[in-house]
């Protein structure tokens, strides 16, 4: 099996494993000179609810800046989802703002966050 073809094998992994066993759809990428992975992502229109207070972020990776918090208990109006740089998934708001799946239950969804 080729390099690049063994990356995009493992990061197609990588994304089912982020979604609690649900399969994106479509397969990630891999540039073998430099090592870049990207992931597909999927596309939605639901909403989840914080289940603790959570700084929503403008790129999904915790040292992007915040450009809003939330409470616990804040329904937010989920857009798409991605795997971010600390290969977590992250949801894309309707506000362009990332929050951390984690930090979140799903509400109408279909997520396993």
């Amino acid at each position: 099996m080729s390099r690049v073809r063994s990356r995009t094998l493992a990061a197609s992994m990588l994304a089912v494993a982020a979604m609690g066993g649900a399969l994106f759809l479509g397969v990630g990428t891999a540039n073998a000179a430099t090592n870049d992975i990207t992931l597909p992502s999927i596309s939605l229109n639901c909403q989840v609810q914080v289940t603790a207070d959570a700084d929503l972020h403008v790129r999904p990776d915790l040292s992007s800046p915040i450009g809003a918090r939330v409470t616990a208990g804040t329904t937010l109006t989920v857009v798409g989802t991605t795997i971010g740089a600390d290969a977590a998934l992250w949801l894309r708001l309707d506000n362009g703002l990332y929050v951390r799946a984690s930090l979140t239950a799903d509400v109408n969804c279909g997520l396993s966050v």
